[in-house]
């Protein structure tokens, strides 16, 4: 209990802390929302990557069309 108190700033008083120190957060998004938001996720990476890749090998197109 005494390092709770070592860890509270100073002109805090136990009291005003509306939670308890060292509680585990909960969880706010559900597993299957955040599942979802990760899969989601991964497929807007591979639309980058596949947009990157697109856009360098039409500047090697554009550029052999005009003799570089």
């Amino acid at each position: 209990m005494s390092w709770e108190k070592e860890h509270i700033p100073q002109g805090i008083y136990p009291s005003e802390i509306p939670f308890k120190i060292g509680q585990p957060k909960k969880q706010i998004v559900p597993k299957t929302v955040e599942r979802d938001f990760e899969r989601e996720y991964g497929k807007l990476q591979q639309l980058e990557d596949q947009t990157k890749k697109l856009q360098k090998d039409m500047k090697k197109s554009t550029d052999a069309d005009l003799g570089k």
